[in-house]
């Protein structure tokens, strides 16, 4: 409640209280302290109500996918202190046809000693279809299934999506890659290549081009990866589109091979005069 809030913190609590977009604000173990009047309207709840409740318990139609995906931006806010996200979440409202889809920002609020108080919360919503929300569900399977790595990183570069043949990629579970920034999966020595290309990527929107990733276990693995910029609701994202040479590059060496012992058997059969 607002009595929880230390003063040093107020400002952050009078900007809540006028801003259009639904403020909540949490504690380091994601108990609701406070709502602002948008975020009640939003949720169903007044604060009283919320107070002591985890966010995953005062938006109760989102996904588990969502549930997990909020878990993982709080451990994220509290081991970096810095503002994270936004996470795109949706649920369904009860007894509508309508869709909540909304962004989800968390910034923490440190006090002037250092010390991490809470989070807030900061919540962007709109209503879609469920004719929008099937397209929607329809492109996440799709991208889900794809058999090659596909990876989205908001304009920090930390990896917000990543489809299962990413994971198998690079070795890591969603879990442990969605902690990551994509430079962290890049070979040390591409990292000036990543930030050319990054730049470029800001100036042209689409950048293509051969690097290498690290695998878990160290493994280096060749890659080609495409970027695209896209920007949406004043946010920039960037879809990386990954393709594993190591096949290639294994055939290329049989071909190689192939090719020297064709030779030298034609060597020996035609020998030189």
């Amino acid at each position: 409640m607002k009595k929880n809030i230390p003063n040093e913190l107020r400002n952050c609590l009078e900007l809540a209280q006028v801003s259009s977009d639904a403020f909540l604000f949490s504690n380091v173990d994601g108990c609701i302290s406070f709502l602002n009047s948008v975020a009640e309207e939003l949720t169903g709840f007044t604060t009283e109500k919320a107070c002591g409740l985890g966010l995953n318990e005062i938006l109760p139609y989102s996904s588990q996918s969502n549930s997990s995906a909020i878990h993982e931006i709080m451990e994220r806010v509290i081991k970096s202190q810095t503002l994270q996200g936004p996470l795109e979440c949706n649920f369904e409202i009860p007894n509508s046809t309508d869709v909540i889809c909304f962004e989800l920002t968390s910034i923490p609020l440190i006090l002037a000693c250092g010390e991490l108080h809470g989070i807030m919360w900061i919540c962007r919503h709109m209503s879609i279809s469920k004719e929008q929300s099937k397209e929607l569900q329809l492109m996440r399977f799709a991208f889900d299934r794809a058999s090659d790595p596909i990876l989205w990183t908001d304009e920090n570069k930390y990896i917000i999506y990543a489809n299962d043949a990413a994971c198998v990629h690079v070795g890591y579970t969603q879990k442990e890659i969605l902690q990551l920034t994509l430079p962290d999966i890049s070979v040390s020595h591409d990292r000036k290549q990543f930030t050319e290309k990054w730049k470029a990527l800001y100036k042209i929107h689409h950048v293509r081009y051969e690097s290498s990733h690290r695998h878990k276990s160290g493994e280096i693995i060749p890659i080609e990866i495409s970027l695209d910029l896209f920007e949406l609701n004043g946010r920039k994202y960037i879809c990386a589109m990954v393709k594993d040479f190591r096949e290639r590059q294994l055939f290329e060496s049989k071909f190689e091979k192939s090719e020297k012992i064709s030779r030298l058997l034609k060597n020996i059969a035609f020998p030189a005069n």
